[in-house]
């Protein structure tokens, strides 16, 4: 099999093969956490009690944490061409050309799978009437669920929530990157000290609905990766401590990140901060686990998460049904774990063809400039 051609497509061609298997790392963590649920929800007297079952349960249960790994993926890779423009003097973003590629890039397998969805919703479901789906699925597809409904998740998928978030990163995205143009101590102390601030007015403010103010400290830190990236680009550094001590402290730090998600306390908050800022760097920077960050199977499957976690939830509603029934004659711990497998199987494959023949082709930089010609022709 023809791997590359899963691979997805970049307008610049380069790939930071670390970064994909961190959304590997990310999408797993969400798809887990879902299916776990789910479970849940379906056969509450089946899930195992047994010590070890349970303390996986219990680790699974924090895979919620693979959305906000994502956020800052965002702000590591929209910070970055602003910071190679300021920092080294680099090609000048085109505005323009950010924000088509945003849109062309994005919302087209976004609206084709929601107005699948809309229609699964509509004529197999049967959840909502087709009015409430209906006017669901619009506001979804402008992006303003998370306003106009802010007592519940989007309908269509409750994940797109958080594509709505992103999509309001993108628009600040420009401006927060001006902090780019300021000598570097200045400019780390901006983003350090507005990740510190956004943390701690986060604690004490209860927003209306679902907001990017919510989360910017996420992004924040990616914009913080992205300056020492360009930086360590033009001009590289050497690590002061051997890779056996990253390694065992990027552990630790992953570890932590993962325990500190959705805490109540705002010290563990900070904690939880710097431990995704330090494995980002460690990961980034540090030439450790390579085998696995720099594993091409791996970063193939982590490019394909945008579909992976637009249609994972609806494939797990479609199919627990037939598969739930049979596994649940097996013991509680062999039906969990074997749910878990067979479906984050099923979802992964699934996920590829349909990544291959929506999501992909969107990737393509000026698709539609080539699309308009083609239609001209005929």
């Amino acid at each position: 099999m023809n791997w590359q051609s899963y691979r997805r497509i970049t307008s610049t061609g380069n790939f930071i093969n670390e970064i994909d298997s961190i959304r590997f790392i990310a999408i797993i963590a969400v798809v887990l956490f879902h299916l776990t649920g789910y479970f849940a929800i379906k056969a509450p007297s089946s899930v195992p009690s047994d010590l070890i079952s349970t303390f996986l349960i219990s680790v699974i249960r924090k895979g919620s944490i693979g959305v906000e790994l994502f956020f800052v993926i965002s702000g590591f890779i929209l910070g970055l061409p602003f910071a190679n423009q300021h920092i080294n003097r680099g090609k000048k973003v085109n505005l323009r050309q950010y924000f088509v590629r945003r849109f062309t890039r994005l919302v087209p397998p976004y609206i084709t799978v929601m107005s699948s969805l809309l229609l699964a919703h509509i004529y197999i479901f049967n959840n909502y009437s087709p009015e409430v789906a209906i006017f669901d699925y619009l506001a979804s597809i402008v992006f303003l669920n998370n306003i106009i409904f802010p007592d519940h998740l989007p309908y269509m998928t409750g994940v797109a929530w958080s594509l709505e978030i992103e999509v309001q990163f993108y628009f600040m995205a420009p401006l927060l990157a001006i902090a780019f143009r300021l000598p570097r101590f200045r400019r780390i102390s901006v983003y350090v000290f507005a990740v510190i601030l956004i943390i701690t007015a986060n604690h004490f403010i209860q927003y209306p609905f679902k907001f990017l103010a919510e989360w910017l400290h996420f992004f924040l830190i990616g914009f913080l990766l992205a300056e020492i990236y360009v930086v360590r680009k033009e001009i590289p550094a050497q690590n002061i401590f051997p890779p056996m001590f990253y390694a065992i402290t990027g552990i630790i730090a992953f570890i932590v990140l993962w325990f500190t998600t959705n805490t109540e306390y705002l010290l563990l908050e900070f904690i939880q901060a710097a431990s995704i800022f330090y494995f980002y760097y460690v990961v980034l920077f540090c030439n450790v686990f390579l085998f696995f960050f720099k594993n091409p199977l791996v970063a193939i499957l982590g490019g394909m998460c945008y579909t992976i976690y637009l249609i994972h939830y609806v494939l797990i509603s479609l199919t627990t049904r037939f598969i739930l029934p049979s596994l649940l004659q097996m013991p509680d711990a062999s039906a969990y774990f074997g749910f878990l497998i067979l479906m984050t199987v099923f979802i992964v494959v699934i996920s590829a063809v349909v990544f291959r023949r929506i999501e992909r082709p969107f990737m393509a930089k000026n698709w539609h400039l080539k699309l308009i010609h083609t239609l001209r022709q005929l």
